[in-house]
């Protein structure tokens, strides 16, 4: 009975030990760049008496390093190519800095009719890299928005994260 508790608490102490390493060096992870894949919807229903909306919010969750966003593409539902963001317009984020991009904003800015419904839901992929170093990976997530289309008062909210396609140490 003796053997079996000794050998039972050699392998708890060494799987805590093992699992500790590995968050350790998980959390210690740093990379140079990625890509990021955020979907979302933006579009009028029920005759106009209705608007969804979606806000994409990046983040630079580091304290020391930049990360720059060198593309962002939008693409349809049937993938092809709606749009890609000139490189003047481009965000840079400094240290703990945010950004939110409202696909109203982004419409207007980018000179977009409103799609037919089978072109939605919608794609965003934005390649990013850390400037001078590496850092934690590009914070991103979605909030998809219903307002009412005659007051634009809110009728719900739901919060979904992008992920990550590719990080590149």
């Amino acid at each position: 009975m003796k053997s079996s508790v000794k050998t039972l608490m050699a392998v708890l102490l060494a799987s805590g030990l093992f699992a500790g390493g590995i968050s350790g060096a998980a959390a210690e992870l740093r990379y140079r760049s990625g890509v990021t894949q955020c979907g979302f919807n933006h579009f009028s229903r029920m005759g106009g008496t209705e608007d969804h909306t979606s806000s994409v919010n990046l983040r630079n969750p580091n304290g020391n390093v930049t990360i720059k966003v060198n593309r962002m593409q939008m693409f349809r539902a049937d993938g092809s190519l709606m749009s890609e963001v000139p490189a003047s317009l481009l965000p840079t984020l400094g240290a703990h800095q945010s950004l939110t991009l409202n696909t109203r904003d982004y419409w207007t800015l980018m000179g977009l009719a409103q799609e037919p419904d089978e072109q939605r839901p919608f794609q965003l992929l934005i390649e990013w890299s850390v400037e001078n170093g590496r850092g934690y990976h590009l914070g991103a997530n979605v909030v998809r928005q219903v307002r009412d289309g005659g007051n634009g008062a809110e009728r719900s909210r739901h919060r979904g994260s992008c992920r990550h396609l590719e990080l590149r140490f």
